[in-house]
């Protein structure tokens, strides 16, 4: 039977479309779909419908391990907490209380380069005997200014003298006897350059002030290098360093803070007075005190609670502790 009887043979519904019937413009489809005959026209005026290819899955992104995001918590939280401290510590040195004693008392001294003030500035005062030949005395007042409780002594008269070492508690013959030089820790030797009697005893040019004493006089002045120190060597007078807190009328700013019973040697026109504070307070507030109250030049002696004498004082003082590199400045009739 030849292919031509066969196809006859077949219903019309069951026929298939051979390899031979299927023209140029013709598609086959595979896999068990029915085939579709599709003219030019239906191929000219047919939507084409286009597939994407899938998209690639994205790439993960790496993840740190989570020890390592720990570890660099930890590190950062460290350094904020050491910058802190470090703020916190430099804070609070700055504010620190200093107890109740001078600041520079008992202190080691400092070697500096030497001191060097403008000659505008610097300016040595000397009291002058306004009653030559009469009777040497002490005045004793009190004033209030600011709320610094002042005690004033004013020498009308005496000759001034330096002494190193504790007092003879038997000596009673005197107007005045305060603390002069700060001294060393180890309380052998004060701080800073001092002369007694013409005699070395200890050097340092650590503090901006000085008193010279020639002849029983006192001088005091803010200066670095004084001719005043080579008279003291040549002529047995004496002469020891502290800081210069009023100059010429005006506050001079020093390093020591804090706050403590202060006293200051003091010379306005020509006059001799010791101040001191009668409740604790800075040096700053102090040296205020003093100019209102019509001070002009002043020295820094040795604060807090130390040995102050006057016989003729009201005021009962303790004894307080000796030592070998305690300083008096001492008034005698």
């Amino acid at each position: 039977m030849n292919e031509d009887k066969i196809k006859d043979n077949i219903p019309d519904d069951d026929k298939r479309i051979t390899h031979d019937d299927m023209s140029d413009t013709s598609i086959r489809i595979v896999s068990g779909s029915m085939p579709v005959n599709r003219t030019p026209e239906e191929e000219a005026t047919e939507t084409p419908t286009w597939y994407a290819a899938p998209a690639e899955p994205p790439t993960p992104r790496r993840q740190e391990p989570p020890q390592r995001k720990r570890g660099m918590s930890c590190i950062f939280i460290i350094v904020i907490a050491v910058i802190a401290l470090v703020i916190l510590f430099i804070f609070f040195i700055g504010k620190a209380p200093v107890k109740n004693a001078d600041f520079e008392h008992n202190a080691e001294p400092i070697e500096h380069a030497p001191i060097v003030v403008d000659d505008s500035s610097a300016m040595v005062v000397t009291a002058i005997d306004e009653a030559p030949g009469e009777k040497a005395i002490i005045t004793i007042n009190q004033d209030t200014i600011d709320h610094v409780i002042l005690r004033i002594y004013t020498l009308h008269g005496g000759k001034a003298e330096l002494h190193l070492g504790p007092m003879d508690p038997n000596d009673k013959d005197y107007l005045l006897a305060v603390n002069a030089a700060d001294a060393r820790a180890d309380k052998n030797e004060p701080v800073g350059m001092f002369v007694l009697n013409g005699s070395i005893k200890a050097k340092g040019d650590n503090k901006n002030g000085f008193c010279a004493i020639l002849d029983g006089q006192v001088s005091i002045g803010r200066q670095g290098e004084t001719p005043l120190f080579e008279r003291v060597i040549n002529e047995g007078g004496s002469f020891f360093r502290q800081y210069s807190i009023v100059n010429r009328g005006e506050t001079v700013a020093i390093s020591p803070k804090g706050k403590s019973y202060r006293r200051a040697l003091c010379v306005t026109e020509g006059v001799v007075q010791v101040i001191e504070s009668q409740n604790p307070v800075s040096f700053e507030t102090f040296s205020s005190a003093l100019t209102d109250l019509g001070v002009k030049d002043a020295l820094a002696l040795v604060g807090g609670d130390v040995f102050v004498s006057c016989p003729s004082d009201t005021i009962s003082r303790p004894a307080g502790t000796h030592f070998p590199g305690e300083s008096f400045l001492i008034w005698r009739p």
